[in-house]
Protein backbone atom coordinates (compact mmCIF):
# COMPACT_ATOMS: atom_id res chain seq x y z
CA UNK A 1 0.00 0.00 0.00
CA UNK A 2 1.43 3.18 -1.11
CA UNK A 3 -0.89 5.66 1.18
CA UNK A 4 -2.85 4.76 4.13
CA UNK A 5 -5.93 6.84 4.08
CA UNK A 6 -8.03 4.54 7.14
CA UNK A 7 -7.67 2.48 9.72
CA UNK A 8 -8.16 -0.42 7.59
CA UNK A 9 -5.44 0.75 5.47
CA UNK A 10 -3.31 0.67 8.56
CA UNK A 11 -4.32 -2.80 9.29
CA UNK A 12 -3.38 -4.63 6.32
CA UNK A 13 -0.27 -2.65 6.59
CA UNK A 14 0.92 -4.18 10.06
CA UNK A 15 -0.80 -7.66 8.76
CA UNK A 16 2.09 -8.02 6.14
CA UNK A 17 5.14 -7.42 8.58
CA UNK A 18 3.34 -9.15 12.03
CA UNK A 19 1.00 -9.78 13.79
CA UNK A 20 -2.21 -7.17 14.14
CA UNK A 21 -4.41 -7.36 17.23
CA UNK A 22 -7.39 -5.28 16.54
CA UNK A 23 -8.48 -3.14 19.54
CA UNK A 24 -11.02 -0.70 20.29
CA UNK A 25 -11.56 2.61 22.81
CA UNK A 26 -13.52 -0.01 25.43
CA UNK A 27 -10.16 -2.03 25.23
CA UNK A 28 -8.28 0.68 26.79
CA UNK A 29 -8.49 2.14 30.56
CA UNK A 30 -7.65 4.73 32.04
CA UNK A 31 -5.60 3.41 35.49
CA UNK A 32 -3.85 5.55 38.26
CA UNK A 33 -0.04 5.92 38.00
CA UNK A 34 1.51 3.04 39.71
CA UNK A 35 4.92 4.77 38.66
CA UNK A 36 7.83 4.43 41.41
CA UNK A 37 9.89 8.36 40.85
CA UNK A 38 12.79 6.56 42.71
CA UNK A 39 12.80 3.30 39.79
CA UNK A 40 11.96 5.66 36.93
CA UNK A 41 15.03 7.81 37.28
CA UNK A 42 17.13 5.09 37.21
CA UNK A 43 19.46 4.17 33.70
CA UNK A 44 17.27 0.85 33.55
CA UNK A 45 13.87 2.67 32.55
CA UNK A 46 13.49 2.31 28.80
CA UNK A 47 12.42 5.91 26.71
CA UNK A 48 9.69 5.35 24.19
CA UNK A 49 12.13 6.01 21.39
CA UNK A 50 14.59 3.47 22.67
CA UNK A 51 12.20 0.42 23.01
CA UNK A 52 12.19 -1.90 19.39
CA UNK A 53 9.84 -4.32 21.04
CA UNK A 54 8.26 -4.69 25.08
CA UNK A 55 6.61 -8.15 26.14
CA UNK A 56 4.41 -8.07 28.81
CA UNK A 57 3.63 -11.25 31.00
CA UNK A 58 0.62 -12.36 32.47
CA UNK A 59 1.13 -12.52 36.30
CA UNK A 60 4.42 -10.23 36.28
CA UNK A 61 5.05 -6.93 37.17
CA UNK A 62 7.66 -5.86 35.14
CA UNK A 63 7.95 -4.95 31.57
CA UNK A 64 10.49 -6.62 29.38
CA UNK A 65 12.33 -4.81 26.11
CA UNK A 66 15.06 -5.10 23.58
CA UNK A 67 16.95 -1.70 22.55
CA UNK A 68 17.71 -2.99 19.63
CA UNK A 69 16.29 -5.21 16.65
CA UNK A 70 18.98 -7.73 16.84
CA UNK A 71 19.53 -7.98 20.24
CA UNK A 72 18.38 -11.52 21.31
CA UNK A 73 17.91 -11.28 25.13
CA UNK A 74 15.19 -9.03 26.87
CA UNK A 75 16.17 -6.24 29.34
CA UNK A 76 13.65 -5.89 32.52
CA UNK A 77 12.41 -2.63 34.07
CA UNK A 78 10.34 -2.98 37.37
CA UNK A 79 9.35 0.51 37.83
CA UNK A 80 5.99 0.32 39.99
CA UNK A 81 5.58 1.03 43.33
CA UNK A 82 5.57 -1.84 46.02
CA UNK A 83 1.72 -1.35 46.45
CA UNK A 84 1.42 -1.98 42.74
CA UNK A 85 3.21 -4.96 42.50
CA UNK A 86 1.99 -7.04 45.10
CA UNK A 87 -1.54 -5.82 44.02
CA UNK A 88 -0.43 -7.42 40.39
CA UNK A 89 1.30 -11.05 42.13
CA UNK A 90 -1.92 -11.16 43.96
CA UNK A 91 -4.31 -10.48 40.81
CA UNK A 92 -5.72 -8.04 42.64
CA UNK A 93 -6.52 -4.42 41.26
CA UNK A 94 -8.40 -1.12 42.21
CA UNK A 95 -11.32 -1.58 39.85
CA UNK A 96 -12.79 1.76 41.82
CA UNK A 97 -9.65 3.44 40.25
CA UNK A 98 -10.67 2.39 36.84
CA UNK A 99 -12.35 4.46 34.40
CA UNK A 100 -12.93 3.89 30.44
CA UNK A 101 -10.31 5.99 28.54
CA UNK A 102 -11.89 8.96 26.40
CA UNK A 103 -12.09 8.71 23.02
CA UNK A 104 -9.21 10.76 21.47
CA UNK A 105 -11.02 12.46 18.75
CA UNK A 106 -13.00 14.79 19.49
CA UNK A 107 -15.81 16.24 16.95
CA UNK A 108 -14.02 19.87 16.14
CA UNK A 109 -10.61 17.43 15.59
CA UNK A 110 -13.13 15.24 13.18
CA UNK A 111 -14.42 17.84 11.29
CA UNK A 112 -10.76 19.35 10.77
CA UNK A 113 -9.44 16.02 8.96
CA UNK A 114 -13.09 15.91 7.18
CA UNK A 115 -12.36 19.25 5.81
CA UNK A 116 -8.61 19.28 5.14
CA UNK A 117 -8.11 15.61 4.41
CA UNK A 118 -10.92 14.20 2.75
CA UNK A 119 -10.39 16.33 -0.60
CA UNK A 120 -7.17 14.40 -0.88
CA UNK A 121 -8.73 10.36 -0.58
CA UNK A 122 -9.97 8.55 -2.95
CA UNK A 123 -13.72 8.97 -2.58
CA UNK A 124 -14.13 5.01 -1.35
CA UNK A 125 -11.61 5.71 1.81
CA UNK A 126 -13.49 8.91 2.65
CA UNK A 127 -15.92 6.57 4.58
CA UNK A 128 -14.01 5.87 7.56
CA UNK A 129 -13.80 9.35 8.28
CA UNK A 130 -17.13 10.61 7.52
CA UNK A 131 -18.90 7.62 9.74
CA UNK A 132 -16.18 7.32 12.32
Amino acid sequence: IKNIYDFNDYLHCIRQVGICIEMGSDDFLDWKTGLSQGKASKDSRPLLDEVCEAQFKAGEAKMFFKRSFEATEYLCADFLMKRFRDMAAERRFMSSQVVKAQPPLDNERKQDIIKKLCPLMPTDRKDFWLHL
